[in-house]
């Protein structure tokens, strides 16, 4: 009973053990990334301090972006979207340039050429800043008026509504 008893912790601390490295394993290239996101970011925008940093998952591409925001030596906001992929083009947007995210919520309502009455939004799931072939925008995750799952990519400069994807119940 007592080696059935010794086996099993020893076969919980392997498990722990195994668990914690995975993490890390997973850890480490999060921050790999994003550390070289906001060595692009200071290097493309001049960036002093960094306010926050998210990440993108592209769309058709399969290009991702780091999202650093932080501001230069003159205290001037910037937005800059580093690819995954160092062969790709470093974005950088003013903080003033940009639309915030209540004016990208109320592109939607507006637009009634590519979002019609029924795909309007009845709950917001998420909102981030990325960019798709190029252009920055904002992805607006939502449940849509008939409770359908959706996507509207915005224009993060404009405003103008670039796509919409609704998945059908």
């Amino acid at each position: 009973m007592k080696k059935w008893l010794l086996g099993a912790i020893a076969l919980l601390v392997l498990l722990l053990l195994w668990s914690l490295y995975i993490y890390k394993e997973a850890m480490n290239g999060k921050t790999h990334g994003e550390a070289h996101a906001i060595e692009m970011a200071k290097k493309n925008a001049n960036l002093v301090s960094i306010t926050r940093t998210d990440y993108y998952h592209g769309y058709k591409e399969n290009l991702s972006y780091t999202v650093v925001e932080g501001s230069d030596a003159k205290r001037k906001q910037w937005i800059v979207l580093v690819p995954e992929k160092d062969d790709e083009k470093v974005l950088t947007v003013k903080q003033k340039d940009a639309i915030s995210a209540k004016q990208a919520l109320e592109s939607i309502m507006k637009d009634s050429e590519v979002v019609g009455n029924s795909e309007k939004p009845k709950e917001i799931i998420k909102m981030k800043m990325g960019a798709e072939k190029n252009v920055s925008l904002w992805e607006i995750t939502y449940v849509d008026v008939e409770d359908r799952y959706s996507f509207c990519y915005v224009d993060l400069k404009t405003g103008r509504v670039l796509r919409l994807y609704t998945l059908q119940k």
